[in-house]
Formats: C-alpha cells, sequence, structure tokens
C-alpha cells in the first residue's frame, strides 16, 4: 500500500510563514500604559502614612517588535506569584512566542527619575500574559500585592504603588489597610506639574538612607510631622480646596528644604528657596527626591 504524504506549494508555504510570522507579531495587548505621579506621601509612608498617586499620560509605554526583551530572568518571577496567588494563571506559552519574536516593551518612562519606568513594565506584562480562573478578579490592595511581588525583580522589594497606577490608569489613594480610587477635579491636577532635574537617582539607596535616619529622634520627629501634611494635603486635593492645598504644600516645602535639603539637587535649591520666599511657583520632592523629576505648584501662595 502506497502512502502519499501532503505537500504544500511554494506559494502555500509562503503565505503560511507569512501568517505564522504576523501571528507572532501580534501585541500581548493593545493597551498603552502610562507613568506614575506621586502626588504627596513620599517616604512617609514608610511611617504608615497615606499616599495619593496618579498617571501620567504624557509619558507612556506600549508593546513594539524587532528587539531582544532584556529581561529574560524575570520569567522566574511571573512563574513564582501564580505559586502565591493560584487563582493567577501565567500564558507561558504566550510569552515565550513573543519573546522568541523580539518582542518587547517601548517606553517614553525615563530610567531612574522616580516616574515609574519598572512599573509600567511590570502593568503591561500583568495585562499582557496573566488571567485569572473563572474571570475573578483581585481587589485593589490584592493586586498592589501581586503587582508588588512581579516588581521586587527590580528593587529587591517593592509597594506595588508604581505598577497598581499604571495598571489600573486611575488616581488612587494608599492607606496601610486599603487602595481606594480617588478622581481628582482637572482644576487641582492643573496646578501643578513636573520639573526635570536633569539627574537620574537609585531610589533603593536613597530609601536606605532615609530608614537609617530615622534612628535619630529629632529626624524623625520631623518626619512625623511631614505626614501630617502630606495627609492634610490629600485631604484638601480630594474635596477640591485649592487654598488648603497651597497652604500645605507651603509647609511640606519649607519642611523638606529644611530636613530634607540631601534630597534637593543643586540646580534647584535657588529656585526653591525663592518660591518660599515669595509662595510662588513653590516646589516639593516627588518620590525619593535626589534627582528625577520634582513636582511645582503653578500658583501657590502662602
Amino acid at each position: 500500500m502506497d502512502i502519499t504524504f501532503f505537500s504544500l506549494g511554494p506559494k502555500v508555504i509562503d503565505f503560511y510563514m507569512h501568517f505564522c510570522v504576523s501571528m507572532a507579531k501580534n501585541p500581548p495587548t493593545i493597551h498603552s500604559y502610562p507613568a506614575k505621579l506621586m502626588l504627596f506621601g513620599e517616604y512617609t509612608a514608610l511611617l504608615g502614612g497615606h499616599v495619593l498617586a496618579t498617571p501620567l499620560l504624557s509619558l507612556q509605554a506600549h508593546w513594539d517588535w524587532g528587539q531582544r526583551f532584556p529581561h529574560p530572568q524575570l520569567e522566574q518571577n511571573l512563574h513564582e506569584v501564580t505559586k502565591i496567588y493560584p487563582f493567577l494563571h501565567f500564558d507561558h506559552q504566550k510569552w515565550q512566542n513573543w519573546i522568541q519574536n523580539m518582542g518587547f516593551l517601548y517606553s517614553s518612562v525615563p530610567v531612574g527619575y522616580g516616574l515609574g519606568s519598572s512599573g509600567n513594565l511590570i502593568a503591561a506584562l500583568y495585562d499582557g500574559f496573566f488571567t485569572t480562573e473563572s474571570g475573578f478578579q483581585p481587589d485593589l490592595l490584592t493586586l498592589k500585592a501581586i503587582l508588588g511581588y512581579l516588581e521586587s525583580y527590580f528593587h529587591g522589594s517593592s509597594s506595588g504603588v508604581d505598577p497598581l497606577i499604571s495598571y489600573t490608569q486611575k488616581t488612587l489613594l494608599f492607606t496601610p489597610q486599603k487602595v481606594e480610587e480617588t478622581p481628582l477635579t482637572p482644576e487641582i491636577l492643573a496646578q501643578f506639574h513636573t520639573i526635570d532635574s536633569g539627574q537620574r537617582r537609585n531610589t533603593e539607596a536613597l530609601v536606605k538612607d532615609f530608614k537609617s535616619r530615622l534612628s535619630d529622634s529629632n529626624f524623625k520627629s520631623q518626619m512625623e510631622i511631614l505626614a501630617n501634611y502630606n495627609l492634610q494635603a490629600i485631604e484638601a486635593m480630594i474635596s477640591g480646596n485649592q487654598t488648603e492645598v497651597q497652604t500645605h504644600f507651603y509647609n511640606i516645602s519649607k519642611l523638606q528644604y529644611t530636613h530634607l535639603t540631601h534630597l534637593i539637587t543643586p540646580n534647584l535649591k535657588d529656585d526653591w528657596k525663592k518660591g518660599l520666599d515669595t509662595g510662588e511657583n513653590m516646589i516639593k520632592i516627588c518620590g525619593a527626591g535626589g534627582g528625577g523629576y520634582y513636582l511645582k505648584c503653578r500658583i501657590c501662595k502662602k
């Protein structure tokens, strides 16, 4: 008995190969992932303080094709998180297809500037390669923990704030007990804009230094005062009271200038002092400080 094997003609083979390559180039999602802007709560979160953060839509990341993914070892975290949270499923085959066909995430978010460059990568990976059992959706606090575990690949530990902002693309209020969506009015947000210090910074080293300074009782006392100023500013932001926001911004700026001066880059100190003297265009740390972006309040007055 003769057996005839089916064979494809050259045109069919060419079409098949083109189809396979095209499918391999399909991005994991069609979404973009914004940067994160911390409005209030930097550092004092380590004392149990509140944090208010919002997406920075002018800087985004999206899937692209044609370069090798720079963090292949991250796959271990992607697998391990499903052991901690069994309702998660990681699509290993989809990941392999994307990586082997030189898929990567293109981002305009600068590295080392405190805007969540690793956070939006983690948000994209979670969105692109994870599904949940029977469509189960974890709450924001659980999701923060999941994303924080994944981002620990970059920082050794992570709060999960940055990737959660990027993933949800919403303004969120973080407290020790919960995470909740907190919409802000455009008028309130329009008061602020970022200042580029022109310098990168190492967030992990700065946080470690801050923790060591807390052993000084006077410094810790001042940071507790700062935590209260941050809380008052957050409450004023949520209520939409621009006058109170400006008052608390001034208090924060002044305390940081006095007690966190090592986190202010030299090229900003004159403008920072001028803002305090005039009560206009005042500046505060945005995230870790020590470089990266800072936050300016355009119309603040004492």
